[in-house]
């Protein structure tokens, strides 16, 4: 093994990719169902914690919150929020259905990036 002095690893981060979205919510599976206007029922991911200064929080989401819908499209875990999130733009603004207290909620939530995200490059260097 030889010792690298030049090695620099900043150089390991792009800086020329797409951010992550994030609206500040970590969320959890959930096996809760609602029914909302007698449609078939409605499933989703829980809302475990809500980042204090993240668009989620600003737009009124809470911890208990069931997200049920983004943009009207049903979401049936974490995983799929995940995935619609993703093919949103920063900075667009996105209407998620929550369920509450037994109450279909909706709020505008604005798409921010993730401040914590960090992408490593591909190692390909010999």
């Amino acid at each position: 093994m030889t010792n690298d002095f030049n090695f620099d690893p900043a150089a390991d981060y792009s800086t020329e990719h797409q951010e992550k979205r994030w609206i500040g919510v970590q969320l959890v599976p959930s096996a809760k169902q609602i029914t909302v206007f007698a449609e078939k029922p409605l499933n989703g991911p829980l809302v475990l914690q809500v980042t204090p200064t993240g668009p989620a929080h600003k737009a009124g989401i809470k911890a208990g919150d069931m997200i049920v819908q983004v943009d009207h499209s049903p979401v049936a875990s974490p995983d799929a929020f995940e995935e619609l999130l993703q093919k949103r733009n920063v900075g667009e603004v996105v209407i998620i259905g929550v369920s509450r207290d037994n109450n279909l909620v909706q709020v505008k939530v604005v798409i921010d990036c993730d401040p914590d995200h960090h992408r490593l490059l591909d190692d390909t260097r010999a």
